[in-house]
């Protein structure tokens, strides 16, 4: 008798910065096409409707969607708020015979550690599933960066000006924004002050002397933000165009 495994469940810890708890937060349910989430005092149990014959293949094809939600709520939080940290599998051994087909064992596999956390902050939610947010070179080569300058590993001029050369890059040239529904004027204020300003942290040399102001600093951040959020919302199939037109002021 053939013995045909089937992958039933995969199991999440829910990781995140020290300052959040979402210990009391309210149990959240959201379903795909291949498989549904359930989230529930700090675990996530992701149910598989398609067959995967393996742990490696079931998380390969839920890994994008998990790393859309992470990057979506680092997004609204500012801050590493909520990730998926992969604990275990439920796998069905199915024994085929002439008959039809039965369920012999199920077996699982461990493989986590879970760290201790300071609590500051407590949420009664946790964060929204993206349904309206998906990956893309352009979300996850901008979220990368701009991670790393959350992490205070690159400076802020430097990843603004990464995100104008990925707008060139995946976008129209002579107007990058206009598919994500953004003002060029964003586009053309985001280059002029990180290749023109940064003090200490500027990228050129003649640029030392015109350090950014707090304003500066705030303005780029929500910039970057809402190109992300553009990009991701694009990914997804989301008709940009209908969404409010995001200006220099209105970021």
């Amino acid at each position: 008798m053939e013995q045909i495994p089937s992958v039933i469940a995969l199991h999440y810890k829910i990781e995140h910065c020290p300052d959040l708890d979402y210990g009391n937060a309210a149990a959240l349910s959201h379903e795909e096409e291949d498989f549904s989430v359930i989230i529930e005092n700090g675990r996530a149990t992701v149910l598989m409707k398609a067959h995967f014959s393996s742990e490696k293949e079931a998380k390969e094809t839920i890994a994008p969607f998990l790393e859309a939600w992470r990057i979506k709520a680092l997004l609204e939080e500012g801050k590493d708020a909520f990730r998926f940290e992969f604990v275990s599998s439920d796998v069905e051994t199915m024994g085929q015979s002439e008959t039809g087909t039965e369920v012999v064992a199920l077996t699982a596999s461990l493989s986590m550690k879970a760290l201790p956390a300071s609590v500051h902050i407590a949420k009664s939610t946790f964060p929204l599933p993206p349904t309206d947010f998906s990956l893309s070179d352009t979300v996850e080569d901008i979220s990368f960066q701009y991670e790393a300058y959350l992490r205070k590993e690159m400076s802020l001029p430097s990843v603004g000006y990464f995100v104008v050369t990925v707008l060139d890059r995946d976008f129209d040239k002579q107007e990058p924004t206009t598919q994500l529904n953004i003002s060029n004027k964003v586009y053309r204020r985001l280059k002029q002050q990180c290749s023109g300003k940064g003090g200490r942290d500027a990228r050129k040399a003649d640029a030392v002397s015109e350090p950014l102001s707090e304003n500066d600093r705030l303005w780029i951040e929500r910039a970057i933000v809402a190109i992300l959020r553009r990009a991701g919302s694009l990914a997804k199939g989301v008709d940009v165009s209908k969404l409010p037109k995001l200006t220099v002021d209105t970021i």
